[in-house]
């Protein structure tokens, strides 16, 4: 394994204790998908093309200049519930054909570290179209499967929903707290939290403000307040300041592990860690 690896998670992802993430940067990597400033900007656009005025939308824009990406996904969450666009609009954004996979490999690596099962905080179906035959895809409106996912069962598991589910597609703060009253993904929530290390992969850092952060973790100290275990996200080098990484860590207990200088690095890298 490389040398920068910590000891702890090696010994995790040899064991099978480790739970894998695949965040955006693996979807932007393998089909050039956009971000979710990019998904909040089109949603302007779709729900300007579906008969809402500019006015009704103007408080978006301001939100989303001042970086304030949750206050205005739940603006554009409740204009799509409102004209009945949801469904519409996430198949626009994150429908991927097998032929618009441009790069695999990312793909592939991710589930060769992962082994059978890989969860992701991606809406899209990319790892499904990559992964080995027989995957089941699952969300959190099945916590029984994603009971049988941590035990090994074949699975990717849609943390906050898969795009042609629609209503399991955790896209707003308001709609993340709907978990707080599931019964199943709080058991499932105590046995991913006691596990074993979470690694982020394609994943990022900026501000502390992103979501595939914030949401799991915070969702985490809820269920586990005092995290049992260090986790890891993967990024190239220089990216996440010195000041940022204390912050991951004394905030979320997260160990930036530094694997290259571009992210085209990243799968020969996952593959390296075998």
């Amino acid at each position: 394994m490389p040398i920068n690896i910590p000891v702890a998670l090696q010994s995790a992802l040899q064991n099978k204790t480790a739970t894998v993430i695949a965040c955006a940067g693996i979807s932007r990597a393998a089909a050039n998908l956009v971000g979710w400033e990019d998904v909040l900007k089109a949603a302007v656009v779709f729900l300007r093309e579906h008969g809402i005025s500019g006015k009704s939308l103007s408080t978006i824009e301001p939100l989303l200049e001042d970086g304030l990406y949750e206050e205005a996904a739940q603006v554009v969450e409740r204009w799509l519930h409102k004209i009945n666009g949801k469904g519409d609009f996430l198949r626009k954004q994150f429908h991927v054909e097998v032929a618009q996979i441009s790069n695999r490999a990312v793909v592939e690596a991710v589930w060769k570290i992962a082994g059978d099962v890989v969860f992701t905080t991606n809406y899209d179906r990319i790892l499904q179209l990559c992964g080995p035959g027989g995957v089941e895809t699952v969300t959190w409106k099945e916590p029984n499967k994603m009971l049988a996912a941590i035990r090994g069962e074949p699975s990717v598991v849609h943390l906050h929903g898969v795009y042609n589910d629609p209503d399991s597609v955790i896209f707003s703060a308001s709609s993340y707290a709907l978990l707080s009253d599931n019964e199943g993904y709080r058991s499932f929530s105590q046995a991913l939290w006691t596990r074993g290390p979470l690694l982020f992969v394609g994943a990022s850092t900026f501000g502390m403000g992103d979501t595939d952060f914030s949401r799991l973790f915070d969702w985490g100290k809820r269920i586990t307040p005092h995290l049992p275990f260090t986790s890891y996200t993967l990024q190239p080098q220089g990216v996440v300041s010195a000041e940022e990484k204390k912050n991951l860590y004394s905030m979320f207990k997260v160990e930036v592990i530094e694997y290259g200088k571009q992210f085209s690095e990243l799968g020969p890298f996952l593959l390296s860690i075998l």
